[in-house]
């Protein structure tokens, strides 16, 4: 974790390998041949990688989303899937696959929100003057 003092603010910088929890390290992480617990690349960069592999595909979902259920109900959609999301993160115990599946929700309910958001703005020609 780096500390730095940015503009009179406090900024923390941390990444995935450097995880100062030793309880979320415990429970997700692997254990090492000196005992102690820690994150493989491969597993590090699923953890990371999986949230814009679900934004990718949520992207390409919006437009029959938008099409067929409007700008308003996608978005709630989205929020809907995000929730859900965030629920199966919350509640893994000791599985780190089950992060990576509340991730991949989460992506794709972006790439969702944000693919109907901005298609629906680009094309609606009532207030583009």
């Amino acid at each position: 974790m780096i500390l730095r003092c940015w503009n009179q603010r406090l900024v923390i910088l941390a990444d995935f390998t450097n995880i100062r929890f030793k309880d979320y390290l415990r429970r997700f992480a692997e254990l090492q041949h000196n005992g102690s617990y820690a994150f493989s690349d491969a597993r590090a960069g699923t953890l990371v990688g999986i949230f814009s592999i679900g934004a990718l595909l949520g992207s390409f979902g919006s437009g029959p989303i938008s099409n067929r259920l409007g700008r308003k109900l996608g978005i709630m959609l989205g929020v809907l899937i995000y929730s859900a999301g965030t629920a199966v993160q919350i509640s893994a115990i000791d599985k780190w696959y089950q992060i990576v599946i509340g991730r991949l929700m989460t992506g794709s309910s972006i790439g969702i929100m944000s693919g109907t958001y901005g298609e629906s703005t680009r094309l609606d020609p009532g207030r583009n003057g």
